[in-house]
């Protein structure tokens, strides 16, 4: 009997267990499973693309992003840039994880999810599962916390609809600076152009004090004489009749 024991399997994990897993928590399911005297199943942390990319519009690198999801346990928005603002002065901010992190999208998360609790025998709905997920995140986080869960319930809704109207209020600043940042070129290079119009001006001015005042002489442009008319070529019949005449009074000094 003893020896069927310890060949038996480990026991199933529960739907709770599989739902902090798949949130993220498995540093917590690890702690929870050796309190009970049993190994923890290990897996690289996992945060999910949609709030990783939130926070690579805010401005913050890659890694800043990942380690602040992995440190809040891809706990939402607030959390990490809270976690960033706390630690944006350590000498390690900018130094990788020792392990690597999973990226996953939302979706394949749920995905994921729906297809390990099926294979667990789960009869939820994916709306009765997403319920059990949100449900067993706030007891976590509410026993971490030391509140009762309805209470942490309400924080989860007000940190939802918070980071939503922070990343709006985010985008609309970044609009706005860019905004001004156009109006502000557009002034410089109007005023460029007033200056040069009034450079342009004033040396024109000048110019014309210096010659009233005989300093300076005009510089009149003349026109170049017209070249001389190419003379004509010798008439042929002419060369002729001058070379017979030549010819003739040559013969007549002979005679």
């Amino acid at each position: 009997a003893a020896a069927a024991a310890a060949a038996a399997p480990a026991e199933m994990e529960t739907e709770e267990e599989t739902l902090l897993r798949s949130a993220g928590l498995a540093g917590k399911l690890a702690r929870k499973a050796a309190k009970a005297g049993e190994a923890g199943p290990s897996g690289p942390p996992l945060v999910t693309k949609e709030l990783v990319d939130q926070l690579l519009e805010m401005g913050f690198t890659e890694l800043r992003a990942q380690k602040a999801l992995v440190k809040t346990s891809n706990a939402g928005i607030e959390p990490a840039i809270n976690w960033l603002g706390e630690h944006l002065d350590d000498a390690d901010i900018d130094e990788p994880l020792s392990t690597e992190v999973e990226v996953k999208p939302q979706a394949e998360v749920d995905a994921a999810l729906a297809q390990s609790m099926q294979g667990g025998g789960s009869k939820l709905t994916p709306e009765e599962k997403k319920a059990k997920l949100d449900e067993a995140l706030a007891k976590a986080r509410a026993k971490k916390a030391g509140i009762d869960v309805e209470s942490q319930k309400e924080i989860e809704r007000v940190r939802r609809e918070g980071g939503k109207e922070l990343t709006k209020s985010l985008r609309d600043q970044q609009e706005q600076q860019r905004k001004r940042d156009m109006e502000a070129r557009k002034r410089e290079k109007a005023e460029f152009e007033r200056e040069r119009q009034k450079l342009r001006e004033q040396l024109a001015k000048d110019r014309a004090e210096k010659i009233a005042a005989g300093t300076l002489v005009e510089k009149k442009e003349v026109a170049p004489a017209p070249a001389p008319a190419p003379a004509p070529a010798p008439s042929r019949k002419k060369d002729t009749e001058a070379a017979a005449a030549a010819a003739a009074v040559a013969a007549s000094v002979t005679e």
